[in-house]
């Protein structure tokens, strides 16, 4: 069962595609070409969903069209450092409070999102290295 929000929710009720079907234990792997629009879609969205939450204004378009570059760099390092490192993963395990699953699964996501899309730039533009 899928989490509202999570990847498979999003393919599913949001992009209305068919279901995909994955796991460890299966004869097939789940479809590259899905799998792989379904990660170039929901990454960007949860980028500017980081950019949302920490850019302190309701609006973050109306925010974005005033702030100074230095804001921008400001909080897109912010969103980084707390939503795409495995830095920010161990700092959520460590805390006290009761743990946020959601956020700790959305972290890793993120995290490893980044890194592909990284692995899929790097091979369109022919860099092997």
């Amino acid at each position: 069962m899928a989490l509202p929000g999570g990847l498979w929710w999003e393919h599913t009720q949001l992009l209305k595609h068919k279901p995909m079907i994955a796991g460890w234990q299966l004869k097939k792997a789940a479809p590259w070409k899905q799998s792989h629009e379904l990660l170039n879609i929901s990454l960007p969205a949860h980028i500017l969903d980081g950019l949302h939450i920490f850019c302190g204004h309701e609006n973050h378009q109306d925010w974005a069209r005033q702030a100074t570059m230095e804001e921008f760099n400001g909080v897109a390092q912010l969103v980084f450092e707390n939503l795409f490192t495995t830095a920010a993963y161990e700092e959520q395990l460590d805390s006290f409070d009761s743990p946020d699953t959601v956020l700790h699964n959305s972290i890793l996501y993120n995290h490893d999102a980044l890194h592909y899309w990284l692995l899929v730039t790097s091979i369109k533009a022919g860099d092997i290295s």
